[in-house]
């Protein structure tokens, strides 16, 4: 989650296609790599031990809720069917309904699915060992990135320019704020212990403490 916040001082990336130079080689883009067909396994290991790969992760209840608003808001004229508490119990509801309702557009089940599956599925290998160089945290974004543009401006070439975090202060885009997830909670404890059960390994692995532990 945070994706754009995270994009915007990075400048163009792969996926960002409006923002991408005419001119730009798409060649080791992680897009072209993941439908690269014909590359072996070995090959494309290569490319990950080779990178620089980080993450940014953000605490399950407020991502939760920002998947909620952020999904709802993709379901074009489709009748409030889902309410929150429904997709506390079974979170890729949505994407479900959205999979068979003609009024729903059809890119909001790809990015239910993205934005609902757990964190740790794609930070860590089989065996529990963590898959990449620096995980880093939505709630100290600035602290974080500050981080990983020091270690790409360490890898880059010599004639790049260093990246860098303009006026050093990063908004949450796209976040309807604190308020927002509060009162999405208010009054349901019950969903907070779904949403501790149905991301129970992010609590674990990740360090969030749950709060029904500590009630």
């Amino acid at each position: 989650m945070g994706g754009t916040a995270i994009r915007e001082p990075l400048g163009w990336i792969c996926k960002d296609w409006w923002k991408v130079p005419s001119d730009a080689d798409m060649t080791h883009c992680s897009e072209y790599l993941h439908e690269n067909t014909e590359m072996s396994l070995e090959e494309a290991q290569k490319y990950w031990d080779d990178y620089f790969v980080f993450a940014f992760i953000r605490n399950p209840y407020s991502r939760f809720a920002s998947v909620f608003s952020f999904v709802e808001s993709l379901m074009g004229e489709c009748p409030k069917l889902v309410n929150f508490g429904k997709l506390c119990d079974s979170p890729f509801l949505m994407a479900k309904m959205c999979s068979i309702l003609s009024c729903c557009w059809s890119g909001a089940v790809i990015h239910h699915l993205h934005h609902a599956v757990e964190q740790n599925s794609c930070l860590f290998t089989e065996d529990g060992q963590v898959a990449v160089d620096f995980i880093g945290e939505m709630e100290s974004l600035s602290d974080d990135l500050e981080i990983v543009l020091e270690e790409i401006n360490k890898r880059k070439d010599p004639h790049l320019p260093d990246l860098v975090i303009k006026d050093y202060f990063l908004p949450k885009i796209n976040s309807q704020g604190d308020n927002y997830i509060a009162d999405l909670y208010m009054g349901n404890a019950t969903c907070l212990e779904r949403i501790e059960q149905n991301y129970w390994m992010d609590f674990e692995r990740l360090g969030y403490k749950r709060i029904t532990a500590s009630v």
